[in-house]
Formats: C-alpha cells, structure tokens, sequence
C-alpha cells in the first residue's frame, strides 16, 4: 500500500545459510536495504522467492513503525495481515524434499 519506503533490494551470490536478510544502516539504524539470496532464486519457485521479500518487507515496516526487527509478535501479526506464514517453511541449504 506504499506505507515503506523505497530502499534497493540487491541479489545476493554470498548469501549460503539465509534466503533473505533487511540490512540496516550501521550509523542510523534505518532499512538500507534488503538482500535476497541468489542460490535461492535460481533454485525456488517464485512463490518461495516473493514470500521472502515479503518476509523481509515486514522485517522493513518493523523498523520504519518503531518496532524491534524481530519474529516477535508486531512480526506475525503484520505478516498475516499481508498473506505470508510468520514461519520458516524448511531448513536453508538442506535437502530439498520435493
């Protein structure tokens, strides 16, 4: 709904053990950007990709509301709200199961 801000969102080809990750400037704690593992998108469905960015997006308006970038509860009240499970669906750079 246009309530974040715009910050760039950058493939990642050193990302092993994450899908995604919100970088945060070091000096103001704002959203920098976020960062979204290449390995997964070349390996995952898109739907699996969107998901993460979406993930990742919550993490964002966590930080841009006040709240703590967490998993906490502000984190899966909002990522219910926007349609996404407020969970990991399976464990990074394991075995795939499908």
């Amino acid at each position: 709904g246009g309530e974040l801000s715009q910050i760039p969102v950058r493939v990642s080809s050193r990302m092993i053990t994450r899908l995604g990750a919100l970088v945060l400037n070091a000096a103001t704690g704002a959203a920098a950007e976020i960062a979204i593992s290449r390995r997964h998108m070349m390996r995952d469905e898109e739907a699996e990709v969107r998901d993460t960015l979406l993930h990742e997006m919550v993490h964002q308006w966590q930080v841009e509301t006040g709240h703590a970038p967490d998993h906490g509860r502000s984190f899966k009240a909002k990522a219910r709200e926007i349609g996404i499970t407020p969970a990991a669906r399976r464990v990074v750079g394991g075995p795939r199961t499908d």
